[in-house]
């Protein structure tokens, strides 16, 4: 599986949502390559209702490349700049995966992920102790990343689900006595946690 995936988010103006959602499915189509579309369902108040397109790359030098592509490349550079015209705001991050799921749903519904930020130089004790509950966990498989860069004291978790049941299949599990060990280490060593709900309008592999 791909070693780095690059996160395009987008943020749509008012009323502009589903033609951000549908320009972005046609965007990662041209492509040809594999990745995921999807938009914003449930976010604590914190973090606006989005579009993310992500592009999984197996190196740094093929998300290289793909970057040469685009700067030489004037009809690649206008869809992109016509899709930001209709955004609030448009950020690009790289992250490296550094716990890949053991396998994919053949059709995922929704994604959720998962943003802890780390205290001050806690970010490596924080990503073993989630590998660790990773593991352990019964009810969830999931993709481990942190930023390639940015910020340095962030870990995210992905899960790809097939129904809202097996995401709260996962949070009873999270809740549960046998996680109360795993909660406690997180909650000491984090700032803070958020957690989205994403609908997959899209996918290719």
């Amino acid at each position: 599986m791909a070693e780095y995936i690059q996160n395009v988010t987008r943020i749509p103006k008012p009323g502009k949502n589903f033609d951000i959602l549908e320009a972005s499915v046609e965007m990662m189509k041209s492509l040809n390559t594999g990745g995921n579309v999807s938009f914003t369902t449930s976010s604590p108040p914190a973090i606006k209702s989005s579009v993310i397109s992500a592009l999984p790359f197996e190196s740094l030098a093929e998300i290289e490349a793909f970057h040469d592509g685009i700067v030489s490349s004037d009809e690649r550079r206008d869809r992109l700049q016509k899709l930001a015209a209709d955004c609030e705001d448009v950020n690009v991050a790289i992250i490296r995966n550094v716990r890949q799921p053991s396998s994919l749903p053949a059709e995922p519904k929704y994604i959720v992920r998962t943003l802890m930020v780390a205290k001050r130089g806690e970010a490596p004790a924080l990503l073993e102790t989630v590998l660790e509950a990773s593991e352990a966990s019964k009810t969830m498989d999931p993709r481990v990343s942190v930023p390639a860069f940015g910020n340095v004291d962030v870990v995210r978790v992905v899960n790809a689900l097939v129904s809202l049941e097996d995401a709260n299949a996962i949070a009873e599990e999270l809740q549960g006595d046998a996680f109360a060990g795993f909660r406690r280490k997180i909650a000491s060593l984090t700032l803070r946690q958020m957690r989205t709900l994403s609908r997959v309008a899209y996918v290719s592999r």
